[in-house]
């Protein structure tokens, strides 16, 4: 069986999704930060030194996980209805639904402000 477009989306973003989470955990480990527990680790101060240098990541795990969820909801609402103008609609919003949470979430890790 060949997987479409929809399904190695979901595939991809799973598997960035696993790195990520993992990665954006680790940094909860007081240690990296030489905090000497977990809610130290939440701080303004250690969360903006995170944001600033690793934004780049930081978006990708929201990019990634905005997408991974989208997609899974968009499969799941075209099993119930197989018309055309329903894919259509669940396409449409689907996708501008992921815009809109893509936008937000980068321009929240972008604006961040110094503590």
């Amino acid at each position: 069986m060949k997987a479409g477009t929809s399904a190695i989306l979901q595939y991809l973003t799973a598997f960035l999704l696993v790195f990520l989470i993992s990665w954006h955990m680790a940094l909860r480990f007081p240690p990296v930060y030489g905090v000497e527990s977990f809610p130290e680790t939440l701080s303004p101060e250690v969360l903006y030194k995170e944001i600033s240098t690793s934004w780049l990541l930081l978006s990708l795990l929201l990019v990634a996980t905005v997408l991974h969820g989208i997609n899974g909801i968009r499969t799941m609402l075209l099993e119930w209805n197989a018309s055309d103008s329903w894919r259509l609609l669940v396409n449409g919003a689907s996708l501008l639904a992921a815009v809109v949470l893509c936008a937000i979430g980068i321009h929240t890790i972008v604006a961040v402000v110094p503590p």
